[in-house]
């Protein structure tokens, strides 16, 4: 068989059965194995474990011409020992009346890490999302502000099951008429304000009042605005209290000054 046109393909590529037949430059280059590295070594050496017994049966039934054209995707051990993601796409051929097979090797190896960071990343967002005892909301801004996921805090607090509160929209439990809602909505998207107060109403009714810290995130392209919610009602309330209170020594402090200075016979001799 003429393997001139195979070598010059970027794409590495090997003829096989039990053991290479044959293997094209970008092959070696791709590996850093040399044909003798290929010598007296089964296909299957080069790869992990959980590839021998797929490529055995394979093999096996190419012998009869009875395996179709098929895909995998296995790590692969270079000869520096480094480990690669190949997608194996595989096929039967025809050589001299003999059945063997014909595999081209596309390196995946950044996108396979990227996936595994990915779902890292949202395994331990989930994680966080679900054990954290903040009160935290997901919402579609693009979307009428619907409420796409809460956590278990949040359910607690509003008290609604999560399944509710995902298919409720902000304005059920903000107490802003809808038009100043989203203009807050988009203050958060410009980047131009991050921190509210607003009042939020539970499902009994009480209102009560909310510090929110909102930020746009992507997740599986979308852009959402992740909330987290604190409840502010006894500080609120603290606060005007003391600001009454203030307001009322003021008050009864002109009364006493008024006082005195209107009646001389309140003097000190």
């Amino acid at each position: 068989m003429e393997f001139n046109f195979l070598n010059a393909s970027p794409v590495p590529m090997v003829l096989y059965k039990e053991k290479f037949i044959y293997a094209n430059e970008a092959f070696f280059t791709m590996s850093g194995y040399n044909e003798e590295d290929l010598e007296n070594k089964y296909v299957w050496d080069f790869f992990e474990e959980d590839a021998k017994e797929p490529f055995m049966t394979g093999i096996h039934n190419r012998l009869i011409n009875k395996m179709p054209t098929k895909e995998y995707t296995y790590k692969f051990y270079t000869k520096s020992n480094e480990v690669r993601w190949l997608k194996v796409g595989t096929t039967t051929v025809n050589q001299n009346g003999e059945y063997i097979g014909f595999a081209t090797l596309f390196d995946i190896t950044s996108t396979k890490l990227f996936e595994e960071a990915l779902l890292y990343k949202n395994d331990l967002w989930t994680d966080i999302f679900n054990s954290h005892s903040a009160i935290m909301l997901l919402i579609d801004p693009e979307n009428d502000g619907r409420i796409i996921d809460a956590n278990p805090a949040a359910s607690k607090f509003y008290g609604y099951p999560i399944e509710i509160l995902k298919e409720m929209k902000i304005k059920d439990i903000n107490s802003l008429t809808n038009g100043e809602l989203f203009k807050r909505m988009e203050q958060v998207q410009r980047g131009e304000n991050k921190e509210f107060i607003f009042k939020h109403r539970l499902v009994d009714g009480t209102i009560r009042d909310v510090g929110v810290f909102s930020s746009v995130v992507t997740i599986r392209g979308r852009k959402l605005l992740f909330s987290i919610i604190t409840d502010k009602t006894n500080e609120i309330n603290f606060k005007d209290q003391l600001i009454k209170l203030n307001t009322e020594l003021k008050e009864s402090k002109l009364r006493y000054q008024s006082l005195f200075e209107n009646n001389p016979e309140f003097a000190f001799h």
